[in-house]
């Protein structure tokens, strides 16, 4: 599953980080690495962009980055990084 897909209040394991190395490298920049736990915090009215918390941080992000993140519920344990 992708990141596009987590409702608003889900919590989810980041499992992969995927795209063209300029967009995986923002996503590493903005803090999103593999194993860390982030939630979905919204989505403005149109779903574009996405409110996540990571850590102590809140970020938005488009659609088509959110594509990039492949995630699993935190309910399934937590992802071998």
């Amino acid at each position: 599953m992708t990141l596009d897909l987590v409702e608003p209040g889900q919590t989810v394991w980041i499992v992969a980080l995927e795209g063209d190395a300029g967009l995986v490298q923002r996503l590493l920049e903005f803090g999103l690495l593999e194993g860390d736990a982030i939630e979905v915090i919204g989505r403005a009215p149109l779903g574009d962009p996405i409110e996540i918390r990571c850590g102590q941080s809140r970020l938005s992000l488009r659609r088509r980055e959110a594509v990039a993140v492949t995630v699993s519920p935190v309910n399934s344990g937590r992802p071998l990084a």
